[in-house]
């Protein structure tokens, strides 16, 4: 929705410089997605569990598990 109400009256007001925002903004966003968000991507239920039930979910989540496995594992097991 912000692209499609923004953006038209953006570039009028402020023309080519309004791309230099866009980008910026999807930097600040993308930081904030690395440092709030939460990868559960790979893991167990019980092993999310531990994730969100830690202090700090987001720091917790980028620590490596030796209960991971690898697509390997996954492909033999079916």
């Amino acid at each position: 929705m912000y692209n499609t109400f923004v953006t038209a009256v953006a570039l009028e007001a402020i023309s080519w410089k309004y791309y230099i925002l866009f980008v910026a903004l999807n930097l600040i966003y993308a930081g904030a997605w690395y440092t709030f968000g939460v990868e559960t991507g790979g893991r167990t239920l019980e092993e999310l569990n531990d994730v969100f039930d830690a202090k700090w979910p987001p720091t917790a989540s980028r620590k490596k598990t030796g209960t991971r496995r690898t697509s390997e594992q996954v492909q033999e097991e079916l």
